[in-house]
């Protein structure tokens, strides 16, 4: 199926680069944290549209007196398929847009890293979000916002991953890159390194 489609046709998903975020300042008393949300079994919730389906079906089963000629087909996007990546990041794109995260913000490839925090960024399953420690405990943004995306994606059906949440954590991997909010750096983590 992969060797059938234009890839030319398709939309090219973007998704951030973590290391521009070395042109990125930090103010001296302050440290970052992190926040991420994961979709749970995402790619089962994404749904084929109908004008995909005559590509996505199986070899005919043949009919046997109780049911007529039966032709299977995908309903969910396969894992592996060339065009998931982009529907799911499509999907996720269009979910930042109704929760109002500002583009300004947003760390992604082909564009100069956000001028301040906080920042956000998504990749397929995943969005996530880095801030400033706030002063005041109710100043989180990158919470907000996450909680925004997330309130959307249960409205279509999609669950939340609870267990991979990331609430305000001072040190955690984004996207392969480890962001360590007290140190002030963003890299290869110490672990990966030594390996």
């Amino acid at each position: 199926l992969n060797a059938l489609v234009d890839q030319r046709k398709l939309w090219v998903p973007k998704f951030a680069i973590m290391s521009s975020m070395r042109a990125m300042t930090l103010a001296r008393d302050k440290q970052l944290r992190v926040y991420k949300k994961d979709a749970r079994h995402f790619f089962h919730f994404l749904r084929v549209g109908t004008r995909w389906h005559k590509y996505m079906a199986h070899p005919p089963l043949p009919s046997d007196g109780h049911h007529p000629q039966m032709y299977p087909v995908h309903q969910g996007v396969p894992m592996g398929f060339t065009a998931a990546a982009a529907w799911a990041q499509a999907y996720n794109e269009q979910k930042a847009r109704e929760a109002e995260l500002p583009v300004d913000s947003r760390l992604v490839d082909g564009k100069p890293p956000p001028s301040g925090f906080p920042i956000w960024g998504s990749i397929l399953d995943d969005v996530w979000a880095i801030e400033e420690d706030p002063v005041d405990d109710h100043f989180k943004k990158g919470h907000n916002w996450l909680d925004g995306v997330s309130r959307l994606w249960a409205q279509d059906g999609v669950e939340e991953h609870k267990k991979k949440a990331v609430e305000g954590a001072k040190r955690e991997e984004v996207q392969g890159a480890m962001v360590d909010g007290v140190a002030g750096w963003v890299g290869v983590s110490y672990q990966k390194r030594l390996s």
